[in-house]
């Protein structure tokens, strides 16, 4: 992972990934060091939960003779951690690749690796066009659901209770509790401790597209189960 990031720093502790790639063995060693000490439920200080708030502009914000003006809801709140605690999960989302294509359901597509956005509108496309020759038109109902917030939306409390349910790993539980334990949200600018993340699943961390999908996968299974598997319709999720 190190060798192909760029060289930039991504949270509030400064060194840059080119810090540790020059750190050479003894760099790698100290970071699986820190995912075995995490692994065994013990903590980090606190700090090393830190992360620099970036909220970019999503593209369809309301724009106003003084310039982008936006709502909150218009904005992504990136929480950019140090690039120690990035570079651990990354290779741990990296490690769990597989058993994420296996154990979420073929029909989403969103946030796993090796599957296509672009099938579930060829899918549905294919369905309906099979529907309306068998039933005609009038019988075809299209209902589009879509978080307000994806990632913001899943409690946390909800996160950790799913992943004790799937029964985890314990190491892999312990090192996710610790990643979720003491989050703040600093100002890039000043360093000034701005607030506590309580709820969500921080964005711009490289786990937080397994983490999303794991807890949604429940609710997308029930949704296959009423109507996929039944045959009342065709379900593909993002």
């Amino acid at each position: 992972h190190l060798r192909t990031v760029p060289d930039t720093a991504c949270g509030p502790d400064g060194p840059p990934y080119s810090a540790w790639r020059l750190a050479g063995v003894r760099g790698v060693v100290t970071l699986m060091l820190i995912y075995d000490h995490l692994a065994q439920g013990l903590r980090m200080p606190s700090a090393w939960n830190d992360s620099s708030l970036v909220c970019p502009v999503k593209p369809k914000a309301r724009q106003t003779s003084r310039g982008y003006e936006p709502l909150v809801e218009e904005t992504r709140p990136l929480a950019m951690r140090n690039c120690d605690n990035k570079t651990l999960t990354a290779v741990v989302a990296k490690a769990l690749v597989p058993a994420q294509q296996v154990h979420v359901i073929p029909t989403a597509r969103g946030f796993t690796a090796g599957r296509q956005l672009i099938e579930n509108t060829l899918d549905l496309d294919a369905a309906a066009r099979t529907a309306g020759w068998r039933h005609g038109a009038r019988h075809l109902i299209l209902i589009p659901f879509d978080f307000l917030a994806a990632f913001p939306s899943v409690a946390q409390a909800l996160l950790l209770l799913v992943l004790d349910l799937l029964e985890v790993p314990c190491g892999l539980r312990s090192f996710i509790h610790a990643l979720y334990g003491l989050n703040r949200a600093l100002d890039p600018a000043t360093g000034a401790h701005l607030f506590w993340y309580l709820a969500g699943i921080l964005q711009g961390d490289p786990l937080s597209g397994f983490l999303f999908v794991v807890v949604a996968n429940i609710y997308f299974e029930h949704v296959r189960a009423v109507l996929d598997l039944a045959d009342r319709g065709r379900s593909r999720a993002c």
